[in-house]
């Protein structure tokens, strides 16, 4: 079992609240963290910070001590662990069979967050990458939040399930995005305002749903009635 360390006053957000959670600070820039709502200015007092791990050293750099940081520290500098005691936190084992994301993904529910937000999590080794998209997906199916969505430097992830009714998407005209059916088929797909609409559709895993575009005119929004929809838009590729 996990062990706790100092984990107390967590109760800071209350039901309905957004979570913001960091993850190592080698993958969190200026630009990842305007896109998910943050400025030069402190996130909003309603909002509930969370770390992942290394996430800590990132919140600290911002001048903004985590509310809660979960991990087994093996991704913090040296200098952060001794600072740990000065925030509520939840100390993991080393060897344990799920990841630190897991557990504080876990937390943000349990502590009444509905939406979360996340940055500083993809990037890295492809493993951890898809270790990320799973855990999503397992806390999009099993958790109960209203929205999740992750902010990487190579893509942005949202995760679409029926109990989060119609989801209008982030997507500007003529980007390229991909729809994906995770955690088994998904039924009753509608996608409106693509070039490639869909209306009650079924998704199987795999590449169906891949590469659609946004219209110029109207917002891209997807709903489903039963699955779990994840929406991936890639940033374009920059060319020498």
């Amino acid at each position: 079992m996990p062990r706790s360390s100092a984990l107390r006053n967590s109760s800071k957000s209350a039901p309905g609240m957004r979570v913001f959670a960091l993850g190592p600070s080698e993958h969190v820039s200026l630009s990842l963290l305007k896109r998910v709502g943050f400025r030069s200015t402190p996130v909003a007092k309603a909002d509930f910070r969370l770390a992942v791990d290394g996430g800590v050293d990132a919140w600290l750099k911002l001048k903004l001590p985590p509310h809660l940081a979960v991990g087994d520290w093996d991704s913090v500098k040296p200098a952060t662990r001794k600072r740990l005691d000065d925030f509520p936190h939840l100390t993991l084992p080393r060897e344990k069979d799920r990841s630190d994301l897991y557990h504080a993904l876990r937390m943000a529910r349990l502590i009444g967050g509905t939406e979360l937000v996340a940055a500083g999590l993809t990037g890295g080794r492809a493993d951890h990458a898809l270790g990320v998209l799973l855990d999503f997906t397992h806390a999009a199916a099993e958790l109960g939040f209203r929205r999740l969505r992750v902010i990487g430097a190579d893509a942005d992830y949202e995760w679409i399930r029926p109990e989060m009714g119609t989801c209008e998407l982030d997507v500007i005209p003529g980007r390229v995005f991909s729809l994906f059916a995770v955690d088994g088929p998904a039924i009753g797909v509608s996608l409106e305002g693509a070039e490639f609409p869909l209306k009650g559709a079924t998704l199987e895993p795999g590449s169906h749903g891949l590469s659609n575009c946004r219209n110029k005119a109207g917002s891209v929004r997807v709903r489903v009635k039963r699955g779990t929809v994840l929406v991936i838009v890639p940033r374009p590729i920059a060319r020498s």
